[in-house]
């Protein structure tokens, strides 16, 4: 099979304008547990009766998927609104207290990460968006909006097969499966810190890739058609 490799490359000095990113607060749980001033979640053994099937509900425009309980516990992937554009996932032990939480936009750890024992004592607390530099995870985000790739207020994309996609969770949890985003910090390159965004859309062969400054929001964009022939 023969491999055609197309590249185009565009330079790009349009900086990005740098703020804050702001993670929205999840809302209550009720069946929760307040240790060390923490809130530590409780696995919904109810819901999923006692652990044995699947869940998926939505509140306040968040999409909530509550796996079943496994030999290692359970996980539940909470996708927020297209408006904040991100996920939190939990990890549980077997016995229902939380182990972790962790907040990703794509493959970045953003956000406050916070780690348990069994007896649901607060063990690890990390700040994960001091690693990053005047350009943030909303800057990104702002970024490929304005590059026309989709637009959180109407649902419209140019992503994934539906050209229209509903504002809730929905709308991350569909795209993200066609963009990879990367954080490669100072220290890794020895040089400046950047973010890198993968594109690849509806499973079509043009890949577009993003390499944005983290201080700057000077980018680089590059477009690559791989050709097929048997």
């Amino acid at each position: 099979m023969k491999r055609t490799t197309l590249i185009i490359f565009l330079l790009c000095f349009v900086p990005v304008v740098g703020c804050a990113q702001t993670i929205g607060k999840r809302p209550t749980k009720k069946d929760t547990i307040m240790l060390q001033q923490r809130e530590v979640e409780r696995y919904d053994f109810e819901a999923t009766k006692n652990g044995t099937i699947d869940v998926v509900t939505e509140e306040d425009g968040w999409r909530i998927e509550k796996g079943s309980v496994w030999e290692d516990g359970a996980l539940y992937d909470e996708y927020a609104p297209a408006k904040d554009f991100y996920k939190i996932q939990k990890k549980f032990y077997p016995n229902g207290i939380m182990r972790r939480k962790t907040s990703l936009f794509g493959g970045v750890v953003i956000g406050i990460y916070e780690e348990y024992d069994e007896a649901g004592n607060l063990i690890k607390v990390v700040d994960e968006d001091k690693k990053f530099g005047k350009i943030k995870p909303k800057d990104i985000v702002e970024l490929l909006e304005k590059e026309g790739w989709f637009n959180r207020e109407t649902g419209e994309n140019k992503i994934t097969e539906k050209e229209v996609l509903p504002t809730t969770g929905v709308f991350y949890r569909e795209i993200i499966k066609y963009v990879q985003i990367r954080y490669v910090p100072k220290q890794a390159t020895g040089e400046r810190a950047y973010w890198k965004i993968a594109i690849e859309p509806r499973f079509m062969m043009w890949i577009t890739t993003y390499i944005v400054d983290g201080e700057t929001g000077e980018f680089t964009k590059e477009k690559t058609f791989e050709m097929r022939e048997e």
